[in-house]
């Protein structure tokens, strides 16, 4: 939901399982006005997402609720809606192994947008040693999106499987996602989970540390994990 400076509710944005984010504007005082519509297009979704890996490009389905964040770059065009894809509400869906990505999409309130429209980000994975026993870590490009010929962001993530199931959280200009991925192997089940925390805004990563990464006490710059596609 967003609502304007009396708290009147505006617009209410959800995806579905094909993958499309849609909008619902609610802004007029007459309910039989409200409709799902782009501008004064009724009927077609804000954007759909689908994976970037294969060349026919397959939907992603979005079961999580979005975040909607004002864009500080122009707060008067809209709100930038944030969500990843992914299921896990059945057991067909616990067993996918789809690619699923991390959005970031401004919704100008005129017009649809699609991947194309989107700044990639790159996730990469890597290992750090933390009191001797080696983990994966992952770092992210750090590209700035220029929202006036773009309209957001995309990660894609790494493994096959891994998704995402729950709304975003918005911590000042960052945002942090929890990714689930069960286990392929019947023998052990169980799931592992990965936590990502960026920039809201670009997508990109942070030029400073947040989390204790090596675990020694402080939060500081031995934290920062880089590779050649960092800012």
């Amino acid at each position: 939901m967003v609502y304007d400076t009396n708290l009147t509710i505006q617009a209410a944005y959800a995806g579905d399982l094909k993958g499309r984010l849609w909008k619902f504007d609610l802004s007029d005082t007459n309910p039989t006005a409200w409709a799902a519509r782009m501008g004064t297009t009724q009927g077609v979704p804000l954007f759909t997402a689908v994976d970037g890996v294969n060349k026919t490009p397959v939907a992603q389905p979005i079961t999580a609720a979005p975040t909607a964040l004002i864009n500080p770059k122009d707060p008067k065009k809209g709100f930038l809606l944030t969500f990843g894809s992914g299921r896990f509400d059945d057991t067909a869906a616990s067993g996918a192994t789809g690619y699923n990505s991390v959005y970031g999409v401004s919704d100008d309130q005129a017009t649809s947008a699609t991947r194309g429209d989107l700044q990639p980000q790159t996730l990469t994975s890597g290992t750090m040693t933390v009191d001797g026993v080696s983990r994966t870590v992952y770092t992210l490009s750090g590209n700035a999106v220029d929202y006036t010929k773009q309209k957001g962001w995309v990660i894609d993530l790494l493994t096959q499987g891994e998704r995402i199931v729950v709304k975003p959280k918005v911590d000042a200009e960052r945002l942090v996602i929890t990714t689930l991925t069960p286990s392929t192997d019947e023998c052990v089940g169980g799931i592992s989970s990965n936590l990502l925390d960026f920039s809201a805004l670009n997508g990109s990563a942070l030029n400073y540390s947040v989390l204790d990464v090596n675990s020694d006490g402080k939060i500081d710059a031995s934290d920062k994990v880089t590779n050649s596609s960092n800012k």
